[in-house]
């Protein structure tokens, strides 16, 4: 099964608002990580960090499929790293 297909079965099972809530809260724990591994930095601080970055893309992942805005996201991600690139070079 595709990833897309994964990500379209959990949003028809638990529904849209259920998975809206969920990005928040994924969001929120990867800010909690974050902030507890500037504190304090360890492996598993670092290990907390990474697994709650999957968690936040698989989400995105979903949130792409929710707004139906993946060629507006590309666009947009793209006009912001190249921003992002001029600002580093001037």
């Amino acid at each position: 099964m595709r990833y897309g297909d994964i990500l379209r079965q959990a949003i028809d099972k638990w529904g849209v608002d259920a998975q809206m809530i969920i990005v928040v809260e994924e969001c929120a724990e990867l800010i909690k990580a974050v902030v507890k591994h500037m504190r304090c930095p360890t492996l598993d601080t670092r290990g907390d960090i990474i697994d709650e970055m999957a968690d936040v893309s698989i989400m995105i992942g979903q949130l792409l499929i929710i707004m139906d805005c993946e060629k507006e996201y590309d666009g947009i991600s793209q006009v912001k790293f190249e921003r992002l690139k001029r600002r580093l070079e001037s």
